[in-house]
């Protein structure tokens, strides 16, 4: 027996729009009553990018008109909180005490409300070493790695792995102190750099000869794949925020749909085994026979207009403004859910005093 699929007529497909349209307006009405507080700035070496990227946030928020105010965060930052009485902190902070669980933390203990991953899901995609153990526990591909620390490298460790390779911080974003070593006797002195960024450890990585990939996560739907290429050796941080026109991005990436699904797929793995919430933007690579590799997860990626995050929500039909305004909701969203439930609560019981008035007169 074929069942038949009745499609909505015309005047039903408004109604829904229309419904739509009103449930929408609800939440940015209920959004709006709320003081967002977005933390930007920080103490980690990436304190510009996140300020660059919550001043984005911020002329977002204040021209979708809600009730927001910008923290830079310091030593003060509890001074701070308690002074805005905020209703939600919107997370902007990259780097050390701010993608890595840390602010995380402070915020729970304060009983505020924040955008995207809880504590242990930021301190474990903020440490290079520890989400790479999970991935490979879960037997999702990610390139060949070991873990140096400083005190090791000091005492005339070899490291094991291959030329070439990347030597990067294990903690940290923004592509800051990356480097890759391409020849042996210039090994040590990348190792130098890296370790004035992270001064305890390092994370050597096999370098993957292929396409730069990346997926934004946003509700555990994964946003169209976007392709880097940069003029530099690699997307380093001068191609990423000092001179962005030396990078060139291709949305939806030059893949068939087929391997662009795989890649999407592998993200959202990725982004759900680290326990992820709300969004992320997942960095990977694709090596010259199509073998897919994760490099990493940023819980709190640049939200920039020209950031990759952004510019694949808006292939995806999503506006700026409404992919931040998406992120608030999630973060608030028992909150959104209680109002709304009252809200309808009210307005039932109001239509039935008005029926039974009626049915009185």
């Amino acid at each position: 027996m074929t069942e038949e699929i009745k499609e909505p007529s015309q005047e039903e497909a408004v109604d829904e729009a229309a419904e739509t349209e009103a449930e929408e307006n609800k939440v940015l009405e209920i959004i709006k009553k709320k003081k967002i507080g977005v933390l930007t700035g920080g103490t980690s070496p990436q304190r510009e990018i996140s300020l660059e990227s919550g001043e984005a946030v911020f002329n977002v928020l204040k021209e979708a008109g809600c009730n927001v105010v910008s923290i830079d965060v310091g030593k003060d930052v509890i001074q701070k909180l308690e002074e805005e009485k905020i209703d939600l902190a919107f997370n902007t902070l990259i780097g050390r005490h701010g993608a890595d669980g840390s602010v995380q933390g402070l915020l729970e203990i304060m009983e505020i409300p924040y955008t995207g991953s809880g504590v242990l899901a930021s301190a474990q995609a903020a440490n290079k070493a520890a989400a790479k153990e999970i991935f490979e526990k879960h037997q999702l591909s990610t390139p060949a790695w070991e873990l140096v620390t400083q005190k090791d490298f000091r005492s005339g460790y070899v490291m094991m792995l291959d030329l070439p390779l990347v030597l990067k911080p294990v903690t940290g974003g923004g592509s800051m102190g990356t480097t890759i070593v391409n020849k042996a006797y210039l090994q040590d002195a990348a190792m130098e750099k890296v370790y004035e960024i992270d001064k305890e450890t390092l994370v050597g990585e096999r370098l993957i000869d292929g396409k730069l990939l990346s997926v934004g996560i946003i509700d555990d739907i994964p946003l169209p794949v976007v392709e880097i290429e940069s003029e530099n050796e690699f997307y380093d941080y001068e191609a990423k925020f000092e001179n962005p026109e030396k990078a060139t991005f291709y949305i939806p990436a030059k893949l068939t749909q087929k391997r662009q699904k795989m890649l999407q797929d592998l993200a959202l793995k990725a982004h759900q085994v680290l326990r992820c919430k709300d969004y992320s933007r997942v960095d990977l690579m694709l090596n010259q026979v199509g073998n897919p590799f994760i490099l990493e997860v940023n819980t709190t990626p640049d939200l920039t207009e020209h950031s990759p995050m952004v510019l694949a929500a808006k292939a995806a039909k999503i506006e700026h403004t409404n992919l931040i305004l998406q992120i608030v909701e999630l973060a608030l969203q028992e909150q959104i859910d209680a109002e709304l439930a009252e809200q309808a609560k009210t307005e039932s019981e109001a239509t039935q005093n008005e029926e039974g008035e009626a049915a009185s007169s």
